[in-house]
């Protein structure tokens, strides 16, 4: 008889992992609004490029597959910004994210 080798543990572990991203994406920036996003909006908006892009990505492949799916209107980044300092943070963001993952694999 063949054992079920299905963890618990591992699915519980994806599950809020795929909870997370979804999480994280819905803070990405939207459409242009009075708000004006300055350091700290940046570093925070570069953490989570890698979650809006795929989420971009993946609205723009269902958008080909039909025209009533994927029509999300999610942005990499904010329009309305203070400028150097929003992008500063940006950049920090995005490769601090990318070097606490790296420090991770070590």
């Amino acid at each position: 008889m063949k054992r079920n080798n299905t963890n618990p543990q591992r699915l519980a572990i994806a599950v809020c992992m795929i909870v997370l991203c979804l999480l994280m994406v819905s803070c990405a920036p939207a459409e242009a609004g009075e708000h004006e996003f300055g350091f700290l909006g940046g570093l925070w908006h570069g953490m989570i490029l890698p979650f809006s892009f795929s989420a971009k990505l993946l609205g723009a492949i269902l958008h080909l597959v039909s025209e009533d799916w994927g029509n999300w209107d999610i942005s990499i980044w904010a329009d309305n910004t203070t400028g150097f300092t929003y992008w500063l943070g940006f950049v920090l963001g995005f490769f601090g994210l990318s070097k606490l993952i790296s420090l991770h694999d070590d």
